[in-house]
């Protein structure tokens, strides 16, 4: 996990395939343009992190991934690789030798590694440069390399020379260097010459998202592509109170029925409606939660990578309790949002990097006790109340990612209906970006409708609670698809909280009339005003 500073608020990225690697999205697929005959590729290969990078020889080809791990196929060799090495940044590139008897993998920082053959002839570190790496090219010799920055300058070694500054590149996957030009690719698989005379070669059609691409010895070129489709699963409350702590004491997990289908998604997200830990004093209000640290282990066990910890109850053991909370969920792998140190951390973006681009969540709150909402020099949480604070910190999620997720707790406890407060917000925050909204508090299922494209789930119930009541016993994980940004539509797995507190998925009967009342209870369906 890394954090990142734009616009003077803290967004926090981390990859899917490393929060949940029961579940992490496979490896690309190899297109062939004007290329030899493809020889495999990672395309049913579960990973550790992503693919970023690739190099070639005429008959084969190997990938590098974000963590330093190089996968070989066909006539490449294996000569080494970073893995189980602590790196400093994330690898972004890689280029073979002529003679492809080795590579060079380099990192964000400039930082350049060789194996094989490939001798290093210099780093970023040897120019003064501080501006990020994206992407690296052998030269047409094959003796050295070229080196290209967030800002489009080219560095070139062994010579260090620099050339380029056209403007951020930051889109760029890929380098290709020939004798005559340097082109880059982008993730749509448009290139784009940045030096040399005439056009550059012509954009291959992609059906997905490319990762990485290389030149061939021969002059073709590979693309490595993933599916632009990228499926979102989600959670409502989740506490770990009573018959739940007792289930975890005994090292069960409250999310074991739904576990697979949490983990195949692309990111799962819930409501973590509890503090953890074990510090502060109860609030003086009449419901109090207070979870061991095994609850969010064992939520990230189960393929949850976010957590949204703006609601009525993040706060009910007081501001050291909250910051224990956090640091036990980001010791667990998971990634928080709607709550933080002040209001910039409180609001900012976690941003999700999948097969599909980045995913900016986004946490907020519109049930708080007084004093629960963070300002600029007062911790808590985020505040839905704050209209114009909540817009911005969606409008500025937007301007990152390509799909924004809303986790928002808000509504009426126990009401099927969402309030006009719901629905008046909610058409706020789409206006602003939001491409889907999880809503949650009530306690039971609302329910999910299309405002402008979005999808918004107006509330998903709990989730894991310590009463098995109805209708609060009757859920369901919530799975949106999304493509190019694009809300696609949704599906309703039905559940229904067990003598343990866990969600249970449910026979084809009940589970139809579980998913029908989420059409039912939608605005303006019959049962609740539009």
């Amino acid at each position: 996990m890394a954090v990142r500073v734009w616009g003077g608020l803290v967004a926090v990225l981390v990859s899917a395939a490393l929060a949940a690697p029961s579940g992490a999205a496979p490896g690309p697929r190899v297109i062939e343009v004007d290329a030899a005959a493809d020889v495999g590729d990672l395309g049913d290969v579960r990973l550790n992190d992503e693919v970023v990078a690739m190099a070639t020889v005429e008959q084969g080809y190997w990938f590098a991934a974000a963590d330093g791990g190089v996968f070989a196929f066909g006539d490449a060799g294996f000569h080494g690789s970073m893995g189980g090495v602590a790196l400093n940044a994330s690898i972004v590139g890689m280029a073979s030798t002529a003679s492809g008897e080795g590579y060079w993998l380099v990192a964000a920082d400039g930082g350049v590694f060789a194996f094989g053959d490939a001798p290093f002839v210099g780093s970023i570190g040897d120019v003064g440069s501080s501006t990020p790496v994206i992407g690296v090219a052998p030269s047409p010799t094959g003796d050295g390399y070229a080196l290209l920055d967030r800002n489009g300058t080219i560095w070139r070694f062994p010579d260090r020379t620099a050339s380029g500054a056209a403007g951020e590149v930051t889109p760029a996957v890929a380098v290709l260097w020939s004798e005559q030009a340097l082109d880059v690719v982008h993730a749509d698989g448009t290139i784009v010459r940045r030096e040399g005379a005439g056009p550059a070669p012509a954009s291959p059609a992609v059906d997905g998202r490319v990762v990485t691409a290389a030149a061939t010895p021969a002059g073709g070129l590979r693309l490595a592509v993933v599916p632009d489709r990228i499926t979102i699963a989600a959670g409502g409350d989740v506490h770990g109170e009573s018959r739940v702590a007792r289930l975890l004491a005994a090292g069960g997990n409250p999310l074991e029925p739904v576990a697979a289908a949490m983990s195949a998604a692309d990111f799962g997200i819930v409501n973590l409606e509890t503090a953890v830990g074990s510090s502060g004093r109860a609030a003086a209000k009449r419901y109090t939660f207070r979870a061991a640290p095994e609850l969010v282990y064992r939520l990230a066990d189960a393929g949850v990578d976010v957590v949204s910890l703006a609601n009525n109850h993040a706060l009910d053991y007081g501001v050291a309790a909250l910051f224990d909370t956090i640091d036990h969920a980001r010791a667990a792998g998971l990634v928080v949002v709607g709550a933080g140190r002040d209001a910039a951390e409180a609001y900012a973006p976690a941003l999700v990097e999948t097969d599909g681009g980045t995913v900016a969540v986004v946490g907020l709150s519109q049930v708080l006790s007084p004093g629960w909402a963070a300002t600029a020099d007062r911790p808590g949480l985020a505040s839905g109340h704050d209209r114009a604070a909540s817009v911005a910190a969606v409008q500025h999620a937007a301007a990152l990612a390509d799909t924004v997720v809303v986790a928002v707790h808000w509504g009426r406890e126990l009401d099927r209906c969402a309030s006009p407060g719901q629905r008046d917000l909610a058409r706020a925050l789409v206006a602003a970006g939001a491409d889907v909204i999880l809503g949650h508090h009530p306690h039971v299922l609302q329910g999910i409708d299309r405002v402008d494209g979005a999808v918004v789930a107006y509330s998903l119930g709990n989730f894991v609670w310590y009463h098995s009541k109805l209708p609060s016993a009757e859920t369901a994980l919530v799975e949106v698809d999304v493509e190019g940004g694009e809300a696609l539509g949704h599906r309703v797995v039905p559940a229904v909280i067990d003598a343990s507190g866990r969600p249970v998925p449910v026979g084809e009967e009940r589970g139809a009339r579980i998913a029908g009342a989420t059409a039912a209870y939608r605005p303006g369906a019959g049962v609740c005003p539009a």
